[in-house]
């Protein structure tokens, strides 16, 4: 998602701010679609504590938990991160971990909470709220377990609303990892030693504009030429910090329409392997430098003693794609350039020992994951389970992930609504797509194994299969899948 303003760290911002400003323009008389299903009602006390769970106690074991969430990295990102790599020697890599949405808010909704996006509903591009009846772990671990929980956040999802932060105080605001030693420092010195933490640190780092942050040159930029095609404003957009700040000046609000525009159809007509090349190899080398200020940071929480007794999990909250299935950047779609995420946890016990998990886990995942080690109750209605389980016996086949996506005038220059379902496993996905070519839904599968490429979908698995067969527990997720896609469909589409 698109923004054309710079940000405080020298122009890294998601596309999804400018979207969002674009929003009116771009959905002008197709009305606002329905908000998702309401949420289940929660109770607080008067003084704001959840009241899901039992009376306060201390945890079991009182390990703390440190989350990196390195915006838009791709599962095969890894390969360009070797102190990455190194950190996942000493824990787990889960190697089919997929994020619920292929972009930030909801995606974030879904760890944060345990609900799957259309459950949330934190998913508007111009004010993506996640409700305050809605308990997230954070709440939890700090009014019931004792837990004192602190973000530190990047990018213009946490500014206006920190609806996405309930139960966390905020330590920084726009901290990428350049510069969250110096706001980590202000925390640990206003931190109770004698409570165990969650500490969240999300970084923008690795989203576009790739790369390290640029120097300006001391003679200026060449201008802009006089005459800007679709394709190379893009490149510029998505490569080049400095020269979005030109193209912003030239363009103003067109900016964010044309690289909207291009990256959703342009491209898609008229495909160009050597744009999306640039960007890949641009994107990669920018991913090898947040390698190492990822290095730089734990690091830094190591010579703290901040990761003694502590969790660390390194994962991501969608991928990136260039060009695989007609798209450029992330959100719009699911295949698996936008789903597939980097997932490393280094824990006790069986989280150690530099083990890699080949079956197919979720985002969702990993908060329940803590609190099942710890002996912490999971927060009612979420669809996470412990990654313990993709662990024993050896080759576990995990468990089908669903992902959804809105597509509307807000993210996309589309008059009416698309919705997209996915529900994949390690070998096998499914995909489902309404949209006003498909009021029935289009429904196709791909064979992982066979097709890691998601190239050729061939029949979706009998609905009816055996409780023994291979296909069970995804024709299972799909039955409540599709049943929840159909749902929301109709409350999209329902006259007003």
């Amino acid at each position: 998602m698109v923004h054309p303003a710079a940000s405080s760290r020298g122009g890294r911002a998601p596309w999804g701010a400018a979207l969002a400003l674009l929003s009116g323009a771009l959905c002008a008389g197709c009305g606002d679609p329905p908000g998702a299903p309401a949420p289940p009602a929660v109770a607080y006390d008067g003084a704001g504590r959840w009241l899901g769970a039992q009376p306060p106690a201390p945890p079991r074991h009182g390990r703390s938990l440190v989350l990196v969430v390195i915006d838009t990295l791709r599962a095969d990102a890894l390969e360009r991160m070797p102190f990455l790599r190194g950190l996942a020697a000493r824990g787990v890599r889960f190697d089919q971990a997929c994020a619920p949405a292929p972009w930030t808010p909801p995606s974030l909704a879904s760890l944060l909470t345990g609900l799957l996006p259309y459950e949330h509903g934190c998913d508007e591009l111009d004010r993506p709220l996640l409700a305050d009846a809605l308990p997230t772990y954070a709440e939890a671990l700090s009014a019931s377990h004792g837990y004192q929980c602190t973000a530190f956040v990047d990018g213009p999802w946490f500014g206006e609303s920190a609806s996405l932060l309930q139960g966390f105080e905020v330590g920084g605001m726009n901290l990428g990892l350049t510069q969250i030693q110096r706001g980590l420092a202000r925390w640990l010195n206003r931190r109770d030693p004698d409570r165990p933490f969650f500490l969240l640190i999300h970084t923008f780092d690795a989203h576009d504009p790739y790369g390290p942050l640029p120097q300006r040159p001391p003679a200026g930029l060449p201008p802009l030429p006089e005459a800007l095609d679709d394709a190379q404003v893009t490149r510029w957009f998505m490569t080049d910090a400095l020269r979005r700040e030109q193209l912003l000046g030239r363009l103003g609000p067109d900016l964010a329409r044309t690289v909207l525009r291009y990256t959703w159809e342009g491209y898609r007509r008229a495909p160009d392997p050597a744009l999306a090349a640039a960007l890949r190899e641009a994107y990669y080398a920018g991913v090898g430098w947040v390698d190492g200020l990822l290095r730089e940071t734990v690091a830094w929480l190591e010579g703290q003693g901040l990761l003694r007794d502590a969790w660390l999990v390194v994962t991501s909250d969608h991928g990136e794609a260039f060009g695989e299935h007609g798209l450029l950047g992330h959100g719009r779609d699911l295949h698996d350039e936008m789903l597939r995420i980097p997932l490393v946890v280094v824990g006790p016990e069986p989280f150690g020992g530099g083990r890699v998990a080949g079956g197919s886990v979720g985002l969702v995942d990993v908060l329940p994951t803590f609190f099942a080690s710890e002996g912490l109750a999971d927060l009612p209605g979420a669809h996470g389970r412990s990654l313990a389980g993709a662990l024993a016996p050896a080759g576990a086949p995990g468990w089908p992930v669903i992902a959804q996506e809105r597509v509307d005038g807000r993210t996309a220059p589309v008059e009416h609504p698309i919705l997209l379902s996915a529900v994949r496993t390690a070998t096998r996905k499914w995909m489902v797509r309404h949209g006003p070519a498909e009021p029935g839904g289009l429904e196709q599968v791909y064979d992982l194994a066979a097709d890691p490429a998601e190239a050729a979908p061939g029949p979706a698995p009998d609905p009816a299969a055996a409780p023994e067969s291979p296909d069970a527990a995804l024709a299972a997720a799909i039955r409540r899948a599709r049943a929840a896609q159909t749902a929301f469909w109709s409350s999209l589409t329902r006259p007003r």
